[in-house]
């Protein structure tokens, strides 16, 4: 099992289709704009040069287990002071697991 950074186009498009084949079965479940999820992921969505997002999925051999994105946003306080915000976000409801067998 390994982390793997993502950065060339069919990647990014494997993360985005790993959710659907995750939430298949869900009725309720809504998919993202896919080419709006992958302008985002891939620096291009338009939020600027103060924006920076990076993708990574948790693989075991060349099977998705587990998505994850990390953010960082520059950002001017009310004192004016600039800082930068960070988030990781794992999608714990990502993890894909097979089935058991009865």
């Amino acid at each position: 099992m390994q982390v793997k950074k993502l950065t060339e186009t069919a990647d990014l498009e494997r993360y985005v289709d790993f959710a659907r084949d995750v939430y298949r079965e869900n009725s309720y479940w809504v998919p993202p704009d896919k080419h709006h999820l992958m302008a985002l992921l891939g620096g291009n969505s338009g939020f600027g040069p103060q924006s920076n997002i990076q993708p990574f999925a948790v693989e075991d051999g060349n099977r998705i287990l587990a998505t994850v994105a990390a953010s960082q946003t520059k950002t001017t306080t009310v004192t004016g002071m600039k800082s930068w915000a960070t988030c990781c976000s794992l999608k714990l409801c990502q993890i894909k697991t097979p089935r058991s067998r009865r």
